[in-house]
């Protein structure tokens, strides 16, 4: 099956995506620690990543680089409720395959990942 991380600090947001791709096989994880640990445990294909998730924890960013550091060519989502043109640093400069703004919607949430999987057979 196909395999999803979705790392947001926000556990309804967590439950929510989970809930918009029951297709998939989803992992889900709060902050850094749990998000590294689960991509190396699980080895998903996609990430969905929050850019924030709490003063403890890295930023999605930086996460998400460290996810390219161990798999090159994994497909991660930035998931935002942030103004990404005031910092395009957390853009696709940053690593991400793709930027979905918050709130988003189920159909929009299912073509990125379709398209994410579809780039990364």
């Amino acid at each position: 099956m196909r395999k999803i991380l979705i790392v947001d600090d926000d556990k309804l947001m967590r439950d929510v995506m989970s809930g918009m791709l029951e297709d998939y096989d989803v992992f889900k994880a709060s902050n850094d620690v749990e998000a590294l640990d689960a991509f190396r445990d699980h080895n998903p294909q996609v990430v969905l990543m929050d850019l924030r998730l709490g003063p403890n924890s890295l930023t999605g960013v930086e996460i998400c680089q460290q996810m390219i550091k161990l798999r090159p060519g994994v497909r991660v989502v930035c998931i935002s409720g942030a103004m990404l043109k005031f910092a395009p640093e957390y853009g696709t400069d940053g690593g991400f395959s793709a930027i979905i703004l918050q709130p988003l919607t189920v159909d929009e949430l299912r073509r990125v990942v379709a398209e994410q999987f579809d780039a990364n057979p």
